[in-house]
């Protein structure tokens, strides 16, 4: 399935109203017949074709007064952004969460984005070189108390 554009549900209905059927109408936009009916009925629910928006919440900008404690502080203090978290809520009682003290920081150009720290790579254990490489031993006769093992 493919997400359609912005002007595509207006396409959608204009294209059913014209009589093409809906399953050449579903193959036309890759999506399934079973979108192209939702698209139909909320054009004829609310009288005009569906708006596509973003599907996640717009980030609220962070209250001026937080802001200006975070400032402040930070220029006291010279701390990142987790221990400055700290720092205001013992000193103030203010609990600002860690990732919002390092927006306003980086917002304001007193701290770098830092990249993240790449991960471990899975099949790398034990100091070798490649995964297998423990059971592919070579075998050999050994003897023990007097027995060949």
């Amino acid at each position: 399935m493919q997400k359609l554009a912005a002007d595509e549900p207006g396409e959608i209905v204009s294209s059913y109203h014209r009589g093409e059927d809906v399953p050449s109408i579903a193959a036309r936009y890759h999506v399934s017949s079973e979108r192209v009916f939702q698209i139909l009925r909320y054009t004829g629910t609310h009288g005009r074709p569906l708006v596509l928006q973003r599907p996640w919440r717009q980030p609220r900008p962070p209250p001026w007064d937080t802001v200006f404690l975070v400032l402040v502080s930070s220029r006291i203090s010279q701390l990142g952004p987790r221990a400055l978290s700290r720092h205001i809520v013992t000193e103030t009682g203010r609990v600002i969460p860690h990732t919002m003290v390092y927006r306003i920081l980086r917002e304001r150009g007193l701290m770098t984005a830092q990249k993240r720290k790449p991960s471990r790579p899975k099949w790398v254990r034990f100091e070798r070189k490649h995964a297998m490489t423990l059971w592919q031993g070579d075998w050999k006769q050994v003897t023990i108390d007097g027995r060949t093992q």
